[in-house]
């Protein structure tokens, strides 16, 4: 039997990625509607009442003179979906009106659509999903969506997007899902008491300008929030106690911030865990911290998560030994290089069924 290998023996060894490993997760806040009201995408299908982008425009176009438009107009539909429909020009205030009450989803994503989000959406009462990701919109989120008490889903990534998130955005009862990455926001996540809907599943604010702290707040959402996207924003201080007790979720992707801390968490009252850990994360699949300032070690409670898939906590300050827990998990990914790590590697890496069935890719170098 081969004995423990020390840290610098494997220092330069990386393992290839599985292929498409970013692509196989199926879990339910990718649902984006209740069941029989599925969101159509085209070539999927469209439900009695929709107006989608089937016979989709050569030429460039504004929404006001695209057919789906104006047979959406015609028939009073539920559904506008115009996606990657060669879109351009601003959205007019008035583009909406009377004709469009009976309006679920407006769905005008990949499109060359600029101009600010009009205020005006939010006079459509009915709506419950709103995607306008990948365009060139600019301008503030409008805090009159507010008055959108049945919205689900609101999706506005890769845009030009200015401003602070809204807390009218955030809070909304029956909000779901809130995809922003890839804009200009900046300023400070909504924290004030009831900040957030305890309806959130999805919370994807990445590559923006966002600044303070992780708002302990979004610890309300203990068995709902299962993605929390903040990586890429100028966030600082620790990770508020309150989050790491956050039961139901799935991905937490902190990486390329200015956090600081360690990675120990307390001991909440976790539903259906008798014995909670001081790393509550009870249903984590992926965990990525790379490029912050996290320092102390590496906490065993994190390895005691069932269904751990990819450890990220490259490029840190963090120092001691692997826990020889790291066996107990199914790891995929196991990424811990630019700290300062040492001592022995524990023999579980390759010992261990559990760990050596999974693994494709380790780093360790740069300890």
């Amino acid at each position: 039997m081969m004995g423990p290998r020390r840290l610098a023996v494997l220092s330069l060894l990386a393992l290839p990625l599985a292929s498409a490993y970013e692509q196989d997760f199926d879990f339910p806040f990718f649902i984006n509607a209740d069941p029989g009201d599925r969101k159509p995408w085209p070539g999927y299908g469209v439900p009695r009442g929709s107006a989608p982008n089937s016979n989709p425009v050569k030429e460039e176009s504004s929404l006001k003179d695209h057919p789906a438009y104006k047979a959406c107009k015609t028939n009073k539909c539920t559904h506008l979906i115009i996606e990657d429909g060669k879109l351009t020009g601003s959205l007019p205030a008035d583009l909406f009106g009377a004709d469009f009450a009976q309006l679920v989803e407006i769905n005008l994503s990949y499109n060359q659509l600029t101009g600010s989000i009009p205020a005006a959406l939010s006079q459509l009462s009915s709506l419950k999903r709103i995607y306008l990701g990948d365009n060139r919109f600019s301008g503030e989120i409008p805090t009159t969506i507010s008055a959108l008490t049945k919205l689900k889903d609101f999706e506005a990534y890769n845009n030009d997007l200015t401003g602070s998130v809204p807390v009218q955005l955030t809070n909304l009862a029956a909000i779901r899902r809130i995809y922003l990455a890839g804009n200009l926001l900046d300023g400070e996540l909504p924290s004030t008491g009831g900040a957030y809907s305890e309806t959130l599943m999805f919370l994807d604010v990445s590559d923006n300008a966002l600044t303070g702290g992780i708002p302990s707040e979004l610890g309300t959402l203990g068995e709902s929030l299962q993605e929390l996207d903040l990586s890429h924003n100028f966030l600082t201080g620790t990770i508020p106690s309150e989050v790491l007790g956050l039961c139901s979720l799935y991905f937490f992707y902190i990486d390329h911030n200015n956090l600081v801390g360690t990675l120990d968490g307390v001991e909440p009252d976790c539903p259906e865990d008798p014995t909670p850990t001081a790393w509550a994360l009870k249903a984590l699949k992926e965990f990525c911290a790379v490029g912050n300032h996290f320092s102390g070690t590496l906490p065993t409670s994190i390895f005691a998560q069932s269904d751990l898939r990819a450890l990220k906590v490259d490029d840190n300050e963090l120092t001691g030994e692997l826990p020889t827990e790291v066996g107990d998990v199914p790891l995929e990914i196991l990424s811990v290089s630019g700290n300062k790590l040492g001592g022995m590697l524990p023999s579980e890496l390759w010992s261990s069924t559990i760990i050596h069935s999974k693994l494709t890719r380790l780093e360790l170098h740069n300890n």
